[in-house]
């Protein structure tokens, strides 16, 4: 059997700082009503006081080592055509010069 360990502290009224051997958390909320901001996510809870009912939903934080989504895969370059009209001209890379180049004398005014 292990041992556990948990102390509470009114910081204010509707604030309270919590301490466990897993760490510190600050619960907001009156009785009855409580959101909980812990080491390892955010927890709300809704009960009824004197009751023991209660419901509680519980959001982890995002794991640091995880991945981020994957991203779309870019389209085949051969099947890529200009865009706005068919004199258009597709540019697989240029340097900044060249862009600002190409698109100066492509919008200059009559």
């Amino acid at each position: 059997m292990g041992f556990r360990f948990c102390r509470s502290f009114k910081i204010i009224p509707g604030v309270r700082l919590n301490l466990s051997g897993s760490g510190a958390s600050v619960s907001f909320g009156p009785r009855g009503l409580h959101y909980t901001i812990g080491p390892h996510g955010t927890r709300t809870t809704v009960g009824l006081p004197g009751s023991g009912v209660s419901w509680t939903f519980y959001q982890p934080y995002a794991s640091v080592g995880a991945s981020p989504p994957a991203l779309p895969e870019a389209p085949n370059s051969q099947s890529r055509e200009p865009i706005g009209s068919d004199e258009g001209t597709v540019i697989d890379s240029a340097s900044i010069d060249e862009l600002v180049a190409k698109s100066s004398s492509r919008f200059q005014r009559p």
